[in-house]
């Protein structure tokens, strides 16, 4: 949970007024008043944030906290934004609760630690309405995602289009699509052993699972999807491939403290249209899958307007 005074719209407002009041401005200079202002509003939204507001303001005081917080990474040692995993545990056995823990990340950024099942089962099953997915969560997965899918919306929106979806996530539906996430793990685990077996060097017998896995994950979302298989398991180049790796891989350091800085002091939003070269990367990837999507789609419908193909399909895209 972040800070709610909208600091945009304070700067516009300092600014409209130094315009329009210039019989106030400081040595008769627009520009240095408007400077001074700015410095003496950025500090005051620097105490507010790492101090004033996660000690008197935040309206989930009452919630427990892990003792001897810093005033700049929080109750973690990170100065990223990131997942305290380690500490999380810790808290969730020694720090006193009633499922429910807040604890702070680097620049006093406010989170809320679920500790037990009955908690979790609100959030994501009981109440999960009155729970709408934090906004920088939202605007990260929508470069991605797109902003209107049924990952990110909320309310009845979220429940028209769930409804819409059931058919295709049926339990009879799943199970009809059992053997194409067999004959796919099979396939995945056949080529491990080939690899294994043609290195070079006989003592290097790591596998790294996580690039498996998710080569097999996008060939299963192909086939069961849309019934193409985008053979990524037997050639991890193809163009496909290299995009979803490039969306998903880690971002560099430089980029991490540029983030931090940017959710700090300004928004994502402004984070994301910086001219970077992880931001570019971002959108020409996320642009050409959509693409692939698209064309994806098309060719299915192409394919459903002969109806003995559309009766026979297993796919999720077949089911009406």
């Amino acid at each position: 949970m972040t800070t709610k005074i909208p600091w945009p719209a304070v700067y516009l407002a300092m600014a409209a007024s130094v315009y329009l009041r210039p019989q106030y401005t400081i040595l008769n200079s627009p520009t240095a008043t408007f400077v001074v202002l700015s410095l003496a509003v950025t500090c005051f939204r620097i105490i507010y944030a790492l101090v004033l507001y996660p000690r008197i303001f935040t309206p989930i005081k009452h919630i427990p906290t892990p003792p001897a917080p810093s005033w700049l990474t929080g109750n973690t040692s990170s100065y990223l934004i990131e997942s305290p995993f380690e500490e999380m545990v810790k808290w969730a056995h020694k720090v006193p609760n009633n499922g429910l823990i807040r604890y702070y990340i680097v620049g006093n950024l406010e989170r809320v630690l679920l500790t037990n099942p009955k908690a979790l089962s609100e959030l994501l099953v009981t109440k999960v309405y009155e729970f709408p997915k934090p906004q920088m969560v939202r605007q990260s997965l929508s470069r991605v995602t797109g902003k209107h899918g049924v990952l990110l919306v909320e309310g009845d929106e979220h429940k028209k289009q769930r409804k819409n979806l059931m058919p295709a996530f049926s339990y009879r539906h799943i199970k009809d699509l059992y053997p194409t996430f067999w004959s796919k793990s099979i396939e995945m685990v056949k080529l491990i052993e080939k690899d294994l077996h043609n290195r070079a060097d006989a003592n290097d017998n790591i596998v790294r699972v996580s690039e498996w896995a998710s080569r097999a994950t996008l060939d299963i979302i192909g086939v069961a999807g849309m019934d193409h298989d985008f053979d990524s398991l037997h050639d991890s180049n193809n163009e496909l491939t290299k995009h979803y790796r490039r969306l998903l891989e880690e971002p560099s350091l430089a980029m991490r403290i540029i983030f931090v800085i940017g959710v700090l002091f300004t928004s994502l939003g402004v984070v994301q249209s910086l001219p970077l070269r992880r931001n570019r990367e971002i959108r020409e990837s996320s642009l050409y899958i959509r693409d692939v999507a698209r064309q994806m789609i098309r060719k299915k419908e192409a394919k459903m307007k002969n109806q003995a193909s559309a009766e026979t399909g297993t796919d999720i895209v077949s089911i009406k």
